[in-house]
């Protein structure tokens, strides 16, 4: 599918620039896939997933290209234009990856009504929180999360797993070293800094 969009994107002129263009997006593909299972779901893996998911981006774009001139051209009668579909194309998919990275650092809030038999003194709100991937976002992302939570009043707060993706001994190996704690490093170490830690 990948080699498919880049042959119609690149349009290599000879029989070998198109075959050169398949083998390059074959390796990569491949060597991703393999550098991901050396370390199955660890740091190493979300490199093929990234992969992955960027290569499913461009094929929801063209798709989507290709609906939109099937549907324009015939109706306004127009002769196809290959530069504004390939300028199409990369507008669409620069789109799709924005909205994507826009959806995983906008934590949204959603409430559920949940009824027990069991008898309780009063009603009770719980904030369940899922998939932090606290090594994965920025600060500020951290601070909008916790500010969300707070302005529920939850009664409990119940972290329901992914608080972080990399493996315990990634975040020893990064906390225990000399190199002074920014950034990631902070928001793993300084556990006692960080208001998510203490609701």
């Amino acid at each position: 599918m990948t080699s498919v969009l880049l042959c119609w994107f690149v349009k290599p002129k000879t029989t070998a620039a198109k075959a050169a263009l398949i083998a390059v997006v074959f390796i990569i593909n491949n060597v991703a896939l393999i550098y991901g299972l050396t370390e199955f779901w660890g740091e190493r893996f979300h490199v093929y997933l990234v992969v992955s998911i960027l290569q499913g981006f461009m094929f929801y774009a063209g798709l989507i290209t290709a609906v939109v001139a099937l549907l324009v051209y015939p109706l306004f009668r127009r002769k196809s234009h290959p530069i504004l579909l390939r300028a199409l194309f990369v507008m669409i998919y620069i789109a799709i990856v924005s909205l994507a990275i826009f959806n995983a650092y906008s934590p949204e809030v959603h409430r559920l009504t949940v009824t027990t038999a069991k008898p309780l003194d009063k009603p009770m709100k719980i904030a369940l929180v899922s998939d932090t991937h606290l090594e994965m976002v920025w600060q500020s992302a951290d601070k909008k999360m916790v500010s969300l939570i707070d302005a529920q009043h939850p009664d409990v707060v119940v972290i329901a797993g992914d608080i972080m993706t990399i493996p315990l001994h990634t975040i020893i190996r990064i906390c225990m070293s000399s190199y002074q704690a920014k950034g990631t490093a902070w928001r793993l170490c300084d556990f006692r800094q960080s208001r998510l830690f203490r609701l």
